[in-house]
């Protein structure tokens, strides 16, 4: 019923560890910082 070989392995990705994450959510925290700073003079 299956088309997999037996004792192959499945292949999967796993992308590089990335700052990226870390970078939006600490520009998103100065974003609505400031946005609350304007809007409360």
């Amino acid at each position: 019923m299956s088309s997999s070989t037996t004792g192959a392995t499945p292949y999967y990705f796993v992308p590089q560890p990335s700052r990226h994450p870390a970078m939006a959510s600490f520009g998103l925290f100065w974003i609505n910082f400031g946005a609350a700073q304007w809007i409360n003079r």
